[in-house]
């Protein structure tokens, strides 16, 4: 099947979404757009979740210029196993993710979605 893709750029980087109808693309560059523009992260479905903890950890804690993974660990108590899963964006716990939107005081909406495995690789 065909997809349809849309294009934008957003403070010097160009963004693409895709949709199986011209609809649906643009409602979806509507979406990330307005993400973009209220300054929630966006996530593509490449993006490894080590990539994601620290745009995440950019977004929601500002104010804390000092952390790093190490800190991150520390504070949460997450296992060195854990951690090395997370750089590798490999399945973690969903506690250790509800810890994590909890120390970054947000939801778990705003860090993941659900990627049905049969869709994976067949975009």
């Amino acid at each position: 099947m065909s997809y349809i893709t849309k294009t934008f750029t957003f403070e010097g980087k160009r963004y693409y979404v895709r949709g199986k109808t011209e609809r649906e693309a643009l409602l979806k560059l509507a979406n990330k757009r307005r993400d973009l523009e209220e300054g929630k992260v966006a996530v593509s479905g490449n993006m490894t979740v080590s990539a994601w903890a620290y745009k995440a950890v950019e977004a929601y804690k500002t104010n804390q210029k000092d952390i790093t993974k190490v800190t991150l660990r520390r504070d949460l108590g997450i296992a060195p196993g854990t951690m090395s899963k997370l750089n590798k964006g490999e399945e973690v716990a969903m506690s250790v993710l509800l810890r994590i939107c909890e120390y970054l005081n947000c939801d778990i909406g705003d860090i993941c979605e659900v990627v049905r495995a049969d869709k994976i690789g067949n975009e």
